[in-house]
């Protein structure tokens, strides 16, 4: 059977599993809920409390799917790239403590807020939390690009809101479909095209490059990743895959073709202004900032106080955050933690389905965001889809060697 056909136990929206209550992995929807907890709090109230509950929600649904299931196993490898983690967090604390005149507990509260979010997802999801999470990021990346559209929600300057409080639901919602679209052969498939559609509008309305560049780049190392095995890839399903994506590829430039519709052509100007100066971009100006004061400070200033540097809140990037927090060890090491994680990936995305597969290919978004957005403070957004996805790659370990 063909990989990218899929299983029974995968995301198709014919699926019992998805119907049956007894089947819906409550772990998998608690973990996508701390997820995305920034652009859920355009609806709900943006309060810190909020991130708590979720996190007693996930420990609570966790405590009972560890209590009800005896076979939960998981290997040390990952649990030792926590507690690395861990040992990190602590070098970017020290320096807050010692250089600091006032320490501030929000800032390393959440970076091990994120540690131990991706822990406790680590170790009690199993394959059904996967579909479900894939299932709802899908949907609620439709929901927020509808009521975006339509002028229900909007985002502002506030803390905690720009550009990827919309921008990101509707990106890996949008990677959803189109992975939905190469994998399976069906009815639904028309579904996915025509969602994929109205996700492209939301992106091009919001102005935004990165979705438009790194959303095509994750799709071709997928491809890439199938290209390198043998599976076998029915015509049929080229056909499928290259119809739906180039309709919305049409649906795209049809919409740039309307010149009343401004976002899109600010979009157009602002790629032709990165391809013909790089060197212009701010994000270069931020980095080289950000860089000349890691170099001055080589033990690290401490989570939090990258605001004093007068440059930015933070370095938008996790690499060099990593850097001014805990000193050019902790940023190499936290480099080569990600190499790692994602060179284990790689190598599993070969073998996957369709939900292992997505929810791989959201790891390696989110690891895209974090290299030119966010902050390691929310490095919740991307340690729980990673450690999802090791889980994954875990649980059919110990399914192929039994």
């Amino acid at each position: 059977m063909s990989y990218l056909k899929g299983s029974e136990s995968d995301l198709s929206i014919t699926d019992n599993h998805i119907l049956n209550s007894n089947s819906v992995g409550l772990v998998g929807i608690a973990a996508f809920l701390i997820s995305n907890i920034p652009s859920i709090k355009l609806i709900l109230p943006s309060s810190e409390l909020l991130n708590i509950f979720f996190l007693i929600l996930l420990f609570s649904t966790a405590s009972l799917r560890i209590y009800n299931d005896s076979r939960v196993i998981r290997a040390q490898t990952p649990l030792l790239l926590l507690l690395f983690l861990f040992v990190l967090g602590l070098t970017m604390t020290i320096p807050l403590i010692v250089f600091s005149k006032n320490f501030i507990f929000v800032y390393p509260f959440g970076y091990f807020y994120s540690i131990t979010a991706a822990f406790v997802t680590y170790i009690s999801i199993n394959k059904r939390d996967v579909v479900s999470y894939v299932f709802i990021q899908y949907a609620w990346g439709l929901v927020v690009s509808i009521f975006y559209l339509v002028n229900v929600i909007e985002y502002s300057g506030v803390p905690g809101q720009h550009y990827n409080t919309v921008a990101l639901p509707v990106t890996l919602g949008l990677l959803c479909s189109v992975m939905y679209i190469i994998t399976y052969h069906n009815k639904y498939s028309l579904i996915m095209v025509i969602s994929s559609v109205i996700s492209v509008i939301c992106l091009l309305s919001l102005g935004g490059r990165g979705p438009f560049i790194a959303l095509p780049v994750v799709i071709l190392l997928f491809l890439l990743s199938r290209v390198m095995t043998t599976t076998r890839i029915s015509r049929s399903q080229v056909w499928l895959a290259s119809i739906g994506l180039g309709s919305v590829i049409l649906a795209i430039f049809g919409i740039i073709r309307i010149r009343l519709f401004e976002p899109s052509n600010l979009l157009i100007q602002r790629l032709i202004e990165m391809v013909a100066d790089p060197t212009s971009e701010s994000r270069i100006e931020l980095y080289t900032r950000s860089i000349s004061v890691i170099l001055e400070n080589p033990l690290g200033q401490g989570l939090g106080t990258f605001v004093s540097t007068d440059i930015a809140t933070y370095p938008h990037n996790i690499i060099l955050h990593s850097a001014y927090a805990g000193g050019w060890l902790t940023g190499f090491l936290m480099l080569v933690f990600l190499f790692v994680m994602y060179k284990l990936l790689f190598s599993a995305l070969r073998i996957s389905s369709f939900s292992e597969a997505t929810i791989i290919m959201i790891s390696f978004y989110m690891g895209f965001v974090f290299s030119i957005s966010y902050s390691i403070h929310s490095l919740y957004m991307l340690l729980i889809p990673l450690f999802i996805s090791l889980s994954v790659i875990n649980s059919r370990g110990h399914t192929d060697h039994r």
